[in-house]
C-alpha cells in the first residue's frame, strides 16, 4: 500500500486536503522497495511513512515523495555493507544540498527519518555513523 492509494482518492488542493494527506500518509503500513537506478531521474520512489529499502549497492537510490509539510518518511538501509544515496523530489532540497539533486546518503545498516520542515524542503539529521569499531574502558566512560 503506498501512495497509489492517496492518488486514487483525489486528494490534493486545499490545506485541509494537505492534512488529510499527511494523515495518510502516516497511517499507511512499512513498505520494503528496492533501490534503483543512480540518479534522481531513476531512482525507486519511496510510497509509505516507513521504507525498509534492499539492494543498496552505494549507487542505487530511492527518491522522497513530494513534500508536504509536516510529513515525514523513514528509510532504512537495510543492506549492512553498502551506503544508499536518498534524494529529493523534483525542485525539493535535503537539508543544504543541492535542490533536485543533492543527495543525503543513508549508511550501511543506518536509518534516518526525513522530515518536512518547509514546503519543498527535508531535514534529516547528519550525524551517519561511519560504521568504525570503537572501544572505552569504564574509566572512559
Amino acid at each position: 500500500m503506498g501512495l497509489g492509494v492517496l492518488s486514487k482518492l483525489s486528494i490534493a488542493g486545499s490545506p485541509v486536503h494537505q492534512d488529510v494527506k499527511k494523515l495518510l500518509f502516516k497511517l499507511l503500513d512499512v513498505d520494503s522497495v528496492a533501490a534503483a537506478g543512480s540518479s534522481e531521474a531513476d531512482a525507486a520512489p519511496l510510497t509509505a511513512g516507513k521504507n525498509m529499502v534492499t539492494a543498496a549497492n552505494g549507487t542505487k537510490c530511492v527518491i522522497l515523495p513530494v513534500a508536504v509539510e509536516g510529513m515525514a518518511v523513514e528509510v532504512v538501509n537495510t543492506v549492512s555493507n553498502q551506503d544508499l544515496p536518498v534524494y529529493p523530489n523534483t525542485s525539493a532540497q535535503i537539508n543544504s544540498l543541492t535542490a533536485t539533486t543533492g543527495a543525503f546518503t543513508v549508511v550501511a545498516g543506518a536509518s534516518r527519518t526525513f522530515f518536512c520542515d518547509a514546503p519543498l524542503h527535508w531535514y534529516v539529521g547528519a550525524g551517519n555513523l561511519t560504521g568504525t569499531a570503537t572501544t572505552a574502558s569504564t574509566a572512559e566512560l
